[in-house]
């Protein structure tokens, strides 16, 4: 078993407060967390949300299981829980959580592009380009849809369009914290991503690592718990993983 070190994202990085957590040492305790509140949902969704984008599926998956016992209404988990059942190939159980996340919080850019993806990834290609469609429509008034239009085309393996998308969210200043998200894994070759992340400042190599990010301020509405954007804690939430 190996214990962590944590490194902090600079706040132009990340758009919140997170911390990246770093395997180094040896431990034999048991995984922990750290100022967890043990009753807070849209902490144990932000910890699914990690294991996801640190490859560790199962452990999401059952993270947000977890949440969902407590809150079978709470949109985010079933979002999350979706999320890792895509990275598992379990496509049918991810457009259901998907679905089920949009049924209770409304059309929403985060929740519509993941649900694309995932009828991207499972063949679905007709239902993925109609929702991608869509959110081009909505990208026209507004820019905070770039990066999630991008992630539906990552998922249909047309790596120019993904590309032209994640540019126009770089020049509308998005939050990078998307591009360590699994469904990105197959541009990651690519010279033109790879300049993109340079010129950011992400980067290049994140193998082993875990992001705990805070909810983006952008896309999660009040019915589906937004956490209180005006309360400035005097620390960032720190997640500590052991193994």
């Amino acid at each position: 078993m190996s214990a962590t070190r944590m490194v902090r994202v600079p706040r132009n990085l990340s758009g919140s407060n997170c911390s990246i957590l770093a395997p180094g040492g040896s431990s034999d305790s048991a995984p922990c967390c750290s100022r967890l509140d043990p009753l807070s949902l849209i902490i144990r969704a932000d910890l699914a949300d990690a294991l996801c984008i640190a490859r560790r599926y199962d452990e999401s998956v059952q993270q947000s299981e977890r949440t969902l016992e407590m809150d079978p209404n709470f949109a985010i988990g079933h979002y999350e829980l979706g999320q890792a059942f895509v990275q598992k190939q379990m496509y049918n159980e991810a457009i259901t959580e998907f679905q089920r996340a949009i049924e209770l919080a409304g059309d929403n850019a985060a929740f519509d592009s993941n649900l694309a993806y995932a009828y991207a990834v499972s063949g679905r290609r007709d239902d993925a380009l109609k929702i991608a469609q869509d959110l081009e429509t909505r990208a026209r008034a507004s820019s905070a849809a770039d990066s999630n239009i991008a992630l539906i085309y990552a998922g249909l393996g047309d790596n120019d369009k993904a590309m032209i998308w994640l540019n126009k969210a770089y020049q509308a200043r998005f939050n990078p914290s998307i591009l360590l998200r699994p469904g990105f894994d197959p541009l990651r070759s690519d010279a033109r991503f790879q300049d993109l992340r340079r010129r950011i400042g992400l980067p290049l190599r994140l193998t082993s690592l875990s992001i705990v990010p805070r909810w983006s301020r952008t896309f999660i509405s009040s019915k589906v718990g937004r956490p209180n954007i005006n309360r400035k804690p005097t620390q960032p939430l720190q997640f500590v993983y052991v193994g």
